[in-house]
């Protein structure tokens, strides 16, 4: 297991994912938000429509569920803490960790 940074226009999170995912964050978070979350029956309560206009509903901590329970579910990635900063503003100690923002 390995930290990782998360954010979803909100705190970022620091977050233990498998190795796997932290070495390529990227395509994880991408799989995710632009396939899982579009196309898989189990994200249809992810499904919004608001003004006429299909869209999904999510944050960082959902990414963190798919990984458990369709990923990765003998090692469940975890949220550690919450950073009580934005994007911009990662402490240096954080800074070479994998990030991604939703």
């Amino acid at each position: 297991m390995k930290p990782v940074l998360l954010s979803h226009d909100s705190e970022v999170l620091l977050c233990s994912v498998p190795d796997e995912v932290a070495e390529d964050l990227e395509a994880y978070c991408l799989r995710f938000a632009c396939d899982w979350l579009w196309h898989s029956p189990e994200a249809k309560k992810y499904h919004r429509t608001l003004r006429g206009v299909d869209g999904v509903v999510y944050d960082s901590q959902d990414f963190l569920d798919y990984l458990n329970a369709h990923v990765f579910p003998d090692r469940p990635s975890s949220l550690i803490r919450g950073l009580g900063c934005w994007c911009d503003e990662i402490p240096d100690a954080y800074a070479g960790l994998p990030r991604f923002q939703f």
